[in-house]
């Protein structure tokens, strides 16, 4: 078929994450894909010099004849510098289709299949599809690592449950998608000058807000529910203090996404958003006490996301990925 195309980019973004991507690479080999398709792995290290060019090299030897790696560096610290650079090099190598993975998920053999016939049959400008919570390896885990963990298990499958349901109801297009699993068509992106903001730095956030001004432009999102993806939480995000920090400022982040300037209204919900937030969290704190995940968990994020919307109203930023977790030198 004439009209299908023909290159395929897979963007990873990484950053002193050695062996995760060196799993990642590994799964990456083994994907199922159109036969039609050929492959681009950019690999963009978030650094200030490169690190992986051996393993980069053991990749490329171990690919299909017409398949090709391209390896660069970004020194300006933050994802979206990151992504925006293989963003430009999927333009730059005249691909089709991009794809992003985070360097610490392992993508099912039939992800890319499964992201790109949803693309193809929808009509789709951008797919993405579930995450899944890696298990534990029980014997290296405390009493907390394991909570927190089945609090975050029972989060990613109601969020995935949500999305499906979207799915078989026809309103995919209402499901976010994130940089975990996403799948877009370049020609679109191109047209509408889309990025990722580099003004949000080191805060997150950047591609729920990509997402939306994607939709903004007349794009046409969905969701793939067999594209599955299974993420990789290190023992040191395992840990209620971690999902209260990251609830707070993801709390942060999603805030200058949606109000870039504060005005009555948006004090008066911000008001009632903390309100219920911190309500949320002393009803959920008492059942948590018994051991459940979900309440801990929940209890904790809740917490985290009230303080977030405060702290961000008295004009503060969120700078969460200035530390990488785990740090893999």
């Amino acid at each position: 078929m004439a009209n299908q195309p023909r290159l395929l980019a897979i963007g990873i973004a990484t950053r002193q994450r050695r062996e995760m991507v060196s799993h990642l690479l590994s799964a990456l080999l083994k994907l199922e894909r159109p036969s039609h398709i050929q492959l681009r792995f950019i690999l963009v290290e978030n650094e200030a010099e490169l690190h992986l060019t051996d393993s980069v090299s053991d990749f490329q030897k171990q690919l299909r004849e017409n398949d090709k790696v391209i390896h660069a560096l970004e020194s300006r610290m933050g994802i979206p510098f990151a992504r925006n650079r293989i963003l430009k090099l999927a333009h730059e190598h005249e691909c089709e289709l991009l794809a992003f993975l985070d360097d610490d998920v392992i993508p099912k053999t039939n992800w890319l299949m499964e992201m790109v016939n949803e693309l193809q049959h929808q009509q789709l400008d951008l797919v993405g599809g579930p995450v899944h919570l890696a298990p534990l390896n029980i014997k290296e885990t405390n009493w907390e690592n394991r909570l927190v963990w089945r609090g975050l298990n029972y989060r990613f499958r109601r969020i995935e449950f949500v999305a499906k349901l979207y799915h078989q109801k026809g309103k995919a297009d209402q499901v976010t998608v994130i940089t975990s699993s996403w799948l877009a068509g370049l020609r679109f992106l191109k047209e509408h000058n889309l990025q990722f903001d580099e003004s949000m730095g080191l805060s997150g956030g950047t591609d729920s807000r990509f997402y939306r001004e994607l939709k903004a432009a007349g794009g046409k999102t969905g969701w793939a529910p067999g594209a599955i993806v299974s993420e990789t939480w290190p023992l040191s995000r395992l840990t209620l203090a971690y999902q209260y920090s990251r609830g707070r400022d993801q709390a942060i982040a999603h805030f200058y996404n949606i109000y870039p300037r504060i005005q009555l209204l948006t004090l008066l919900s911000s008001l009632a958003f903390i309100v219920s937030k911190l309500m949320t969290a002393l009803l959920l704190i008492p059942i948590g006490c018994f051991g459940i995940g979900s309440a801990a968990t929940g209890a904790m994020r809740s917490l985290g996301m009230g303080v977030g919307r405060f702290r961000a109203l008295a004009g503060h930023k969120s700078s969460h990925y200035q530390t990488v977790s785990p740090k893999q030198p």
